[in-house]
C-alpha cells in the first residue's frame, strides 16, 4: 500500500493560512511592543540601581567571572565585552524595546529594558 502523500489543494490552503496567521501576529507583536525606558541590571540576583536607557553611559558590572562591560548608547544596550567562554551574551546584540533581556549565565548578569506599553493597550496576549 502506497504511503499517503500531500493532497495538492486542501493542504496547501491549510499550511498558507497558517503561515499568514504566524506572520500577522510576528508583526503586531514588534508593532505593540513598548519602547523601552529603563536598563535593569541584576547580578546574582541583586538588582544594581536602573539606568536611563536615553543615557549614554558603559557600565562596568562585575561577576562571578570578571567584569562585563554593557554600553547603553541612542537608546538601546548591549554586552561589548564579557568574560564569559561562549560569548552568548555579546552576540545578543543590541536590545531597546520593554521586556527584551540579555542574559550571561556564567557570569550570573541579566540584563532587561523595562518601559511602559503604548497608551491605549491594556494587554497583548501572545
Amino acid at each position: 500500500m502506497r504511503p499517503k502523500t500531500m493532497r495538492k489543494a486542501g493542504d496547501l490552503v491549510l499550511i498558507g493560512v497558517i503561515a499568514v496567521f504566524a506572520l500577522c501576529a510576528l508583526a503586531r507583536s514588534r508593532f505593540f511592543a513598548a519602547e523601552g525606558t529603563w536598563v535593569s541590571v541584576q547580578v546574582d540576583g541583586t538588582v544594581l540601581q536602573p539606568v536611563p536607557l536615553s543615557a549614554s553611559d558603559t557600565l562596568l558590572i562585575a561577576g562571578p567571572l570578571g567584569v562585563t562591560r554593557v554600553i547603553i548608547d541612542g537608546g538601546s544596550v548591549w554586552v561589548d565585552e564579557a568574560p564569559c567562554p561562549g560569548k552568548i551574551c555579546k552576540a545578543a546584540g543590541k536590545i531597546s524595546r520593554a521586556g527584551q533581556s540579555i542574559v550571561c549565565v556564567p557570569n550570573r548578569i541579566v540584563i532587561t529594558v523595562t518601559g511602559k506599553r503604548r497608551p491605549g493597550i491594556d494587554a497583548i496576549t501572545m
